[in-house]
């Protein structure tokens, strides 16, 4: 079996495992085993994670790595950290892809950088979008979920995490602070309900108690 023979529609899925090489080769599985070791170790395909793969970028074209977060663990959504930067309300870079899911905590290191995934109740996982980013779409937290998210996860108090972090939400046009308030609302969490009571007066200068 050669790989040229199904690169069309290797590209097509973007991240493939062996079940999809049977159907597409209607090859052995053990035989394809094989094959992907040797694809591997040729530098013709990437390993992601334990048994899900990709085309070397020589074969398919630049991959974007927070689109590979988005294919690696589903459902997922790009958030936290990651999207805090993404998203401008902090002014550091953040390499590390941070992901919720509402499945089991993960962390993947590969070609292509550190992928980490964390729990959400299934009540708590909406709040993101689709947007383009490069040359992929991505599914990535609204800014204000991407801070409920990132403070869920972080122990401590809010404030002082955020001020950590110089959480800047005014040069953020998107950002608004309803917004935070009524996901707040969703968690049920008292902590995230006095953080959205708190931090508009803490992190905004032309917030005003009404």
């Amino acid at each position: 079996m050669k790989l040229n023979e199904m690169l069309g529609d290797l590209r097509k899925a973007e991240v493939f495992d062996l079940p999809l090489l049977e159907v597409l080769s209607g090859q052995n599985r053990n035989v394809l085993k094989v094959q992907l070791h040797r694809w591997v170790a040729d530098g013709k395909v990437v390993s992601l994670r334990r048994g899900l793969y990709a085309l070397a970028e020589g074969f398919s074209g630049p991959k974007e790595p927070a689109r590979l977060a988005n294919l690696m663990v589903s459902p997922s959504f790009l958030t936290g950290l990651w999207a805090l930067s993404f998203h401008g309300l902090i002014p550091e870079a953040v390499h590390e892809y941070t992901s919720a899911t509402t499945s089991y905590k993960q962390v993947y290191e590969n070609a292509f950088g550190r992928f980490s995934y964390r729990r959400l109740k299934a009540d708590c996982f909406g709040g993101w979008k689709e947007v383009d980013y490069g040359n992929s779409r991505i599914r990535v937290a609204t800014s204000a979920k991407a801070v409920l998210d990132y403070l869920y996860w972080t122990p401590g108090d809010p404030i002082q995490i955020m001020e950590t972090l110089r959480f800047q939400p005014d040069v953020v046009s998107g950002f608004s602070w309803d917004a935070l308030a009524e996901d707040a609302e969703k968690w049920a969490s008292p902590r995230l309900m006095r953080f959205a009571r708190r931090a508009p007066q803490k992190f905004s200068a032309d917030w005003e108690e009404i």
